[in-house]
């Protein structure tokens, strides 16, 4: 019988109005490690809610983790449920290293599982966290990978969102989520094509429709 991890997800939340939710700076903990294994580029926030509005500000901010970005006034971190995606990262990354954590950064930040549709409402919000600023993009010297499939390709203003995730990471240190063989997916180095973009696949496809996603090799 496979061993159970213990596995939690911390993220900054804001309740905008009615139904209309941002969520960032997502640290999923897996293991009883803190160490940041990977920072991902994906789309935007899908189902996972808090599980309560306790602020997890202090608990946060003692680790002093380097990935770690201080709320502003009034800001809260809480504790969130896993949703599948979620899930499935840490089942991925925990065959290759037995505790850690992972940082999700999304192309905008307002919260909709349905990714079609809220590629098409985002426009609808003017608030200061629907984007994450350059300063919130903490690395800390771990891989990124990108994984974001072609949501930016005909929308300029994920483009500039994606650019600059990408000219905040060491080259050197960046992925993507690719197609190995025919419906087997995997994480692979990458390097920035002559026209900004990075070809990859979203997690989300990777993992139905017969598709099998493996992160084995990769350190």
């Amino acid at each position: 019988m496979a061993k159970t991890i213990d596995r939690k997800c911390y993220a900054r939340w804001i309740e905008h109005e009615l139904d209309v939710c941002f969520r960032d700076q997502t640290i999923l903990q897996f293991g009883g490690n803190w160490t940041l294994r990977a920072s991902f580029i994906l789309h935007n926030p899908g189902s996972a809610t808090p599980i309560s509005d306790d602020s997890q500000n202090a608990m946060l901010a003692a680790k002093r983790l380097p990935f770690f970005v201080p709320p502003e006034p009034g800001e809260h971190y809480v504790e969130f449920r896993l949703d599948p995606l979620m899930r499935s990262l840490i089942d991925l990354i925990s065959a290759v290293y037995p505790g850690g954590t992972i940082k999700i950064f999304n192309l905008f930040n307002l919260k909709n599982a349905d990714s079609g549709e809220a590629a098409s409402d985002y426009r609808k919000y003017d608030h200061p966290r629907l984007f994450t600023r350059p300063a919130d993009i903490q690395y800390a010297n771990a891989p990124v990978v990108v994984a974001t499939g072609n949501a930016i390709l005909n929308d300029p203003t994920l483009r500039r969102q994606f650019d600059q995730y990408i000219s905040a990471a060491d080259k050197r240190l960046l992925f993507a989520v690719v197609r190995n063989v025919e419906k087997q997916y995997t994480i692979k180095r990458t390097t920035v094509k002559s026209s900004g973009l990075v070809e990859s696949f979203h997690p989300t496809y990777t993992h139905k429709y017969g598709n099998k996603t493996t992160f084995a090799g990769f350190k």
